[in-house]
């Protein structure tokens, strides 16, 4: 069995069930390196703090040279692959079939991969790609040059690309999947990314701005949950202000976000921190309990909202300051929408699964999980009985998708194309990883690297 790593979880006032850290950052799946943060140690001393400081300097200095190193060595060599992939009268390969010699025509590149087409994509960039066929008839070779040339291109820009992201991460929604996503963005472009003495993948707001000013250095990527045991005991207004006190440009702060149908978010809530303690199914633990006040509301709570009106005030003053409100039902697309709002590449966006609630799957600590049952499988009763505790959420999940349909609206044009674009880079990432499990790159997309400290070269695949 895997162990699946969680977070802490708010049930009710004065009320919690296993709190303990997350050392892979929350639910559903997680794409990249370890999430556990070490963070800098308070030195009581002037001598210790130099010290810290000394060190930590030099760290920041042989990480970022390694990079540059990395990125130096691979410039070339990038360069060389995606003509490769595109010209193959340099290198071709060829798998049965008919192996096309036509070159560049027809509107796109033509590999001497059978049945492949690598064309430019919708903004007509070198990096994305659009994939017709089967990957799995691709050369180890062939994919990890052109995997690689993907993330020089996107490492390699400096400007155009939007950051100064402040992520906040919900419980149980695929936001392990966008914070790792963060991660390798960071990492790869040499962001600040936060990281916290607190440790785990919660953080105090307070505490964070307090150790902002004291280091002087102001965050790029906010990934934390600010959710202590999974409610905010503030108001957004205060949470606001406390993330300006954080982000690099506290002006124009880019909040984002992920909601989940709250049917489904509700199950898989309880089957992941509830269910592997009290043993009991969902309708046993809902009519032995019908009263009991556990378990309310619990993605409305990430946001410190307890009422209607709170909840009315949220959606109206403050939800439209969010850059991007994504789905976890259509997750895939908000990432593709995502993308094209921070004018990032498709390979910026590639994730693998993981942490998610299934039977042979364990906690952080060791309790194993079960399948979350299908919404069509529960009985009318205790269908009613979870809607009745989600009111709020129920409320909240209305206006998020309303604003993200605004969102496709406003950048829709192209997003389909986009949405191929990085749904054919994932397809090779993938099919990579399957054939090549000694690659580093199994470090930044499950989970097995402290990205702070042993972080794998930026080209690692």
């Amino acid at each position: 069995m895997r162990r699946a790593q969680g977070s802490q979880l708010h049930l009710e006032e004065g009320g919690e069930v296993g709190g303990v850290e997350c050392a892979a950052a929350g639910d559903v799946s997680s794409g990249g390196a370890s999430s556990r943060s070490t963070g800098v140690a308070a030195a009581s001393a002037p001598q210790a703090a130099v010290g810290q400081a000394a060190a930590d300097g030099a760290a920041t200095t042989s990480r970022r040279r390694r990079r540059r190193e990395a990125v130096g060595m691979a410039a070339a060599a990038a360069a060389v692959c995606l003509t490769c992939l595109s010209v193959f009268d340099l290198k071709w390969w060829s798998f049965g079939g008919s192996s096309s010699r036509e070159g560049r025509g027809g509107g796109g590149r033509w590999s001497a991969v059978s049945n492949f087409r690598f064309s430019d994509g919708p903004l007509g960039n070198s990096q994305e790609i659009l994939l017709e066929g089967s990957s799995e008839d691709l050369p180890v070779e062939a994919m990890r040059d052109y995997l690689n040339g993907l993330v020089y291109d996107s490492a390699s820009k400096r400007t155009e690309q939007l950051s100064n992201i402040a992520f906040i991460k919900t419980h149980k929604t695929a936001s392990t999947t966008l914070a790792s996503i963060l991660y390798r963005y960071g990492m790869r472009h040499d962001s600040n990314i936060a990281k916290f003495d607190q440790g785990g993948t919660y953080v105090d707001l307070d505490v964070a701005s307090k150790q902002v000013a004291k280091q002087g250095k102001r965050v790029d990527i906010m990934h934390y949950h600010h959710a202590w045991n999974g409610f905010y005991s503030g108001t957004w207004d205060q949470a606001t202000a406390k993330y300006a006190k954080i982000m690099s440009n506290q002006a124009d702060v880019n909040y984002v976000t992920v909601l989940r149908e709250p049917v489904a978010h509700y199950l898989s809530y309880y089957y992941y921190f509830l269910n592997p303690i009290n043993k009991m199914p969902i309708d046993e633990y809902l009519l032995k309990n019908p009263h009991k006040k556990l378990l309310y509301n619990p993605l409305a709570a990430e946001f410190g909202i307890e009422d209607m009106a709170q909840m009315n005030h949220f959606i109206k003053k403050q939800m439209p300051k969010f850059k991007m409100v994504l789905l976890t039902e259509r997750f895939d697309e908000g990432l593709a929408l995502l993308q094209r709002m921070l004018q990032w590449d498709p390979i910026d966006m590639t994730y693998c699964k993981m942490l998610q609630t299934k039977k042979g799957e364990m906690r952080w600590d060791g309790k194993p999980l079960e399948n979350v049952p299908k919404i069509s499988d529960l009985a009318p009763e205790i269908l009613s009985h979870i809607k009745a505790r989600t009111q709020l959420d129920s409320r909240l999940y209305q206006a998020g998708t309303l604003l993200y349909r605004k969102y496709k609206l406003e950048f829709g044009p192209g997003v389909d194309e986009h949405f191929q674009a990085f749904q054919g880079v994932q397809k090779v990432m993938h099919r990579y990883l399957e054939m090549n499990t000694s690659s580093d790159a199994l470090k930044w997309y499950v989970g097995d690297v402290d990205i702070y400290d042993d972080a794998p070269p930026i080209l690692a695949f």
